[in-house]
């Protein structure tokens, strides 16, 4: 029961973390990023966690 609880914890926070990110990305403005340097970044930044 305490892993169900403690898996549920663990969603809840990352949906709370999401919606956090989306409203500072609304609130953020238009981009002028292309989808090419955006997925650059991206995989950079995953890149560089390894």
């Amino acid at each position: 029961m305490k892993d169900i609880i403690g898996k549920n914890q663990e969603l809840r926070k990352r949906i709370v973390d999401l919606n956090d990110a989306l409203i500072e990305g609304m609130e953020s403005g238009p981009s002028n990023a292309t989808i090419d340097s955006i997925w650059e970044e991206a995989i950079n930044e995953h890149n560089a966690g390894q």
